[in-house]
């Protein structure tokens, strides 16, 4: 997809190309759709002319969808720099694609993403990566808080995450930082695709 907004005599100027990835279908459509609706509001307010060194640019926005998948995210990113010359790329904006993108392309542009969260995007720190938003630990540390202090007191604890590497980083973001003394007991329970939650029964019945 090409957006362009002309802004007077912006056919006259020189241009530059940014990349913007977001899942468009999928799981994760809403959060991509978001993500390209205020980046081209943003930029429409600007009237797509930002300030270069020598003067005023156009700036051509492309839009790729890469539904969520990190290979597709990967395939895009090259795309969008080796054959369409973007100087910086919006997204992606799951964790998995970003970190596809950062391990696997070799591009040495900046990429920022709006909302991935895993900490192993900055750690080691990535002088090309930049996030707009709080990383998994600092999140799950404010969730810990809260239980620590208004639920660990009344006794036991079920804790749900989706059963994929982002379900399963904020789990473990969050077991590191509960503090153990409250807690009398924590079932971990891996929700599948279909949304069944093993011991749910046993923590029940127990």
């Amino acid at each position: 997809v090409v957006l362009m907004l002309l802004a007077p005599a912006a056919a006259e100027m020189p241009s530059i190309t940014v990349g913007l990835i977001a899942p468009l279908a999928g799981r994760s459509a809403r959060a991509g759709a978001a993500h390209r609706s205020s980046t081209e509001w943003g930029l429409a307010e600007l009237r797509y002319v930002v300030r270069g060194p020598d003067g005023p640019l156009f700036l051509r926005l492309l839009s790729r969808d890469d539904r969520g998948d990190p290979d597709l995210a990967v395939r895009e990113a090259e795309d969008l720099v080796r054959r369409e010359g973007a100087v910086a790329i919006l997204g992606p904006v799951n964790s998995a694609s970003t970190l596809a993108v950062l391990a696997r392309t070799g591009l040495d542009v900046p990429v920022v993403s709006p909302l991935s969260t895993a900490p192993e995007l900055t750690a080691p720190r990535n002088p090309w990566f930049f996030r707009a938003t709080i990383d998994d630990r600092d999140r799950m540390r404010r969730y810990a808080e809260y239980i620590d202090q208004h639920l660990a007191p009344r006794g036991s604890a079920v804790l749900f995450y989706e059963d994929d590497a982002y379900g399963r980083g904020l789990a473990d973001a969050l077991q590191d930082h509960l503090s153990p003394a409250p807690i009398q007991r924590a079932t971990w329970s891996a929700l599948g695709a279909d949304g069944s939650a093993a011991g749910w029964s046993r923590l029940a019945d127990g």
